[in-house]
């Protein structure tokens, strides 16, 4: 056998060698190709679910703030008596006859 036969055959082997070891990168990216649509429909589920998380959140803010005006309005109601009973306690006569007199 000649020597570039030899080196042929040997170069022959050598990108055949190549070739098989490219195979399982090769598979490792078809199957993120395949995956691929998977994340993408599951971003796309995150993002149609988002507005009824959305919306959730909106019904509680309602609701919390309808429970601070509720409280505000009681601590509104509760005020006058407070400062009236705050201010003989802290023995400020005028504002104590202020309130005596309505």
């Amino acid at each position: 056998m000649p020597a570039t036969t030899v080196a042929l055959a040997a170069a022959a082997v050598a990108l055949l060698a190549a070739a098989v070891a490219l195979v399982p990168a090769a598979a490792a990216e078809a199957d993120a190709f395949v995956a691929e649509p998977d994340a993408a429909v599951a971003l796309f589920d995150e993002f149609v679910a988002a507005p009824e998380a959305d919306v959730a959140l909106a019904a509680e803010a309602a609701a919390e703030t309808a429970d601070a005006l509720a409280l505000a309005a009681a601590s509104a109601a509760l005020w006058p008596a407070s400062l009236r009973s705050w201010s003989i306690a802290a023995g400020s006569p005028v504002i104590a006859l202020r309130f005596a007199a309505n």
